[in-house]
């Protein structure tokens, strides 16, 4: 029995040929050295890959922990400008005009009532001992009838409260001495000698209240302001601005970003002393664990008028990710990893090599005795077309010796132009080893043709196309005898159809002219029967015959025409009187769905133009014709003239088309063998003698004429000619 096993393959029997190789030289040093040169190399990269992986782990780190503290000074920095702008503003208020109660407090409610974390904005006038008694009579005078001054004691300078931002809610605060709070009296008086907004530092501003003060100087108005003892001589009071330290973080932070759950940060204020004193601290400050240090901390600060705050910064535990963490030391041992396998596929494949060059060299003369011997072709080209290689089958192929045709173009064996022009552009259009099948007509030796089936394989890598040709003549001209027999039956059959409409139109015409004519003799005959003969017997005899002969004539042509109407009612196309505009629009719309060519339609014809005709019928006519005349064409330019010619009761439309040498040879076909049109359908191209034969053939079942013709370089032309009245 036959071994199923793929044991007797070509390849398996020259594997075993190469079996007894001497072995001893698998791990010879000399032939394995290249193995140990990739074995370093890829341990080098890999100490690269884990250093530029950590690298790249710190850098990502690093970019999002900026991100994130960046995000968080960013909304301190503008907390911290919009306070102070307000501050500036109510100071501009009283370097522009005087400022009275009202003013004060038109100017400040907007910005109070706008943030929680503002407690109040109020305006501290300087007043020595001396001047208290004017202080009070003018804040009473201003409307503020309970002020009093507070708290009690003698002091060398008062700053005394005495507009307020908003009143109602802090009439407790009228007559307050900013001068009894050191704090508070040093950045007032900061602020007078340097004409700069001051700061104080986080403290109880108020009882069971932590917060700040921004201060403002103001001065007399139009005084000098230069030096120091100006500053001092004209100073005459200060804006504070009071905030409340947790609503004023709460309204810094607000919600927080997702950028703020990576990180955790304190808030710190720098005393004079220049010790810190904590104020604020992020929500997740319980992460902090001071046993394990933060993969990142980072120091900032920020301006607070003339103050710092500072910020320190720390990473949440675990920042990045656990996987990113551990990412280095993850690609370190892939990589090294790696390197021992290729090390050991390397050694594979090189102590292989001996046996493999072997086994190659046996399997390409088996190879090259099977290309040699097929009855194929067998070839290489490269991208220009040049053969490269062949094998023996050239010679039956072709007629051909391979010698003489390497070197050579594949252009020259080409029958048709266009069908080179096809192959080189899928040189262009192929991907890599993609394989593609085509049938082109080639030229022999002896000047025959000859198709042949082509396999191209294309290597954009070697740029060389692989191919193999096989002589399919035979089929192809089994194929086109086919292809012809189906265009004949089709053809035989539009004729057929053609002629049973025409003998049911003959025989109902004639059926019609036949009754008209018995009706007329039954007339007359009743008229001569109807006489009063005496004694003509005879005379009455006859005519009472011919009236029955009459009447049975009748009755038989009435059948017939009864008869050919019913088949009509089957087969018989549906006659209407059609508006030349619709069927055009109809055709154009066919057009797009039903044909690939691009058609440049131009129309010449008077509005409603009309036709007698069925609607189908001419709209495929119309569009045969327009394939017909654009031959093998992508785009075809087309002039059609419609017109009513009422002297010959008759409408004739012509389609003009561009010069289209195809058309214009299968026009003269149809013409030359018009009375043998099938049997001239074994040299149509494209279809066109076809498509002209079945329009002719439906513009005859519609009882009107076609003409065809040619008119050279100056194009082709059909006519057709439809009745303009029912018949």
């Amino acid at each position: 029995m036959p071994n199923n096993k793929n044991n007797s393959s070509n390849e398996n029997v020259l594997r075993n040929t190469s079996k007894n190789k001497d072995k001893s030289v698998l791990f010879d040093i000399s032939k394995t050295y290249p193995a140990y040169i990739i074995l370093i190399l890829t341990l080098v990269i890999s100490y690269f890959a884990f250093n530029f992986i950590s690298n790249k782990v710190k850098d990502d780190n690093s970019a999002a922990f900026e991100k994130a503290t960046i995000a968080v000074i960013t909304r301190f920095e503008k907390k911290i400008e919009l306070n102070e702008s307000i501050l500036s503003s109510m100071q501009g208020l009283f370097q522009r005009s005087f400022v009275v109660s009202d003013v004060f407090q038109l100017n400040g409610s907007i910005p109070v009532s706008s943030y929680k974390s503002l407690l109040s904005i109020d305006y501290a006038f300087k007043t020595k001992e001396e001047g208290l008694e004017d202080f009070i009579y003018n804040a009473k005078s201003s409307g503020n009838y309970d002020i009093v001054i507070h708290p009690k004691g003698k002091r060398e300078i008062y700053y005394l409260i005495d507009y307020i931002v908003p009143f109602k809610l802090n009439l407790e605060r009228a007559g307050y001495d900013f001068a009894s709070d050191p704090i508070t009296k040093v950045a007032i008086e900061k602020a007078r000698d340097g004409n700069i907004f001051t700061s104080t530092t986080f403290h109880k501003i108020r009882e069971n209240l932590e917060g700040f003060y921004l201060i403002a100087p103001t001065y007399f108005k139009d005084s000098p302001v230069n030096s120091l003892e100006e500053k001092k001589n004209n100073f005459e009071g200060a804006i504070v601005v009071e905030i409340n330290k947790d609503k004023f973080f709460e309204e810094t932070i607000g919600q927080g970003i997702a950028s703020d759950s990576t990180i955790i940060f304190e808030i710190f204020d720098i005393l004079d002393n220049n010790e810190n004193q904590k104020v604020f601290s992020s929500k997740n400050i319980s992460l902090l664990d001071p046993n394990t240090p933060a993969i990142l901390n980072e120091d900032k600060k920020i301006k607070l008028a003339n103050r710092d705050l500072l910020i320190k910064f720390h990473t949440i535990p675990d920042f990045g990710g656990k996987f990113q963490n551990y990412l280095p030391l993850i690609t370190l041992s892939g990589a090294v990893v790696t390197s021992f396998v290729l090390f050991g596929f390397i050694v594979s494949v090189i102590t292989s090599r001996a046996r493999a060059l072997d086994l190659a060299e046996k399997m390409t003369r088996s190879q090259r005795r099977i290309v040699d011997t097929s009855k194929d072709v067998i070839s290489v080209l490269d991208f220009d077309g040049n053969w490269k290689t062949m094998n023996n089958a050239s010679n039956d192929v072709f007629g051909f010796e391979p010698n003489s045709m390497v070197g050579k173009n594949i252009k020259s064996l080409f029958f048709n132009p266009k069908d080179f022009l096809n192959f080189k552009s899928l040189i262009d259009t192929s991907k890599e080893e993609e394989t593609k099948r085509f049938d082109y007509q080639m030229i022999k030796a002896n000047n025959d043709i000859v198709w042949i089936g082509w396999s191209f394989t294309y290597s954009l890598q070697d740029k060389l196309i692989y191919s193999i040709g096989r002589d399919v003549t035979l089929e192809k001209i089994a194929e086109e005898q086919s292809k012809l027999r189906t265009k004949q039956i089709q053809l035989a059959e539009q004729f057929a159809r053609e002629a049973s409409e025409s003998k049911t139109y003959f025989l109902t015409k004639l059926g019609h002219q036949l009754r008209n004519s018995l009706t007329g003799i039954i007339g007359y005959l009743q008229l001569v029967q109807g006489k009063a003969y005496e004694n003509e017997e005879e005379l009455e005899m006859f005519v009472n015959m011919s009236a029955e002969s009459s009447e049975e004539l009748y009755t038989f042509v009435s059948d017939l025409i009864d008869n050919a109407e019913q088949s009509e009612e089957a087969i018989r196309i549906n006659i209407a009187t059609l508006n030349f505009d619709n069927i055009i629009n109809i055709t154009k719309e066919k057009i797009k769905t039903e044909t690939k060519t691009k058609f440049d339609i131009i129309i010449n014809n008077e509005s409603n133009t009309k036709l007698v005709g069925d609607m189908n019928i001419i709209v495929e006519a119309m569009l045969k014709v327009f394939e017909a005349m654009s031959g093998e064409k992508d785009t075809c330019r087309l002039e059609i003239t419609a017109q009513e010619n009422h002297t010959e009761g008759a409408t004739e439309i012509q389609i003009l088309a561009e010069a289209n040498p195809m058309v214009e040879e299968m026009i003269k076909v149809y013409k030359a063998h018009k009375l043998h049109i099938i049997d001239a359908l074994q040299y149509d191209k494209n279809n066109i003698i076809l498509d002209i034969s079945i329009v002719e053939s439906n513009i005859r079942r519609l009882n009107g004429t076609m003409l065809v013709d040619t008119l050279g370089i100056d194009g082709n032309f059909i006519t057709l000619t439809l009745p303009l009245q029912h018949s």
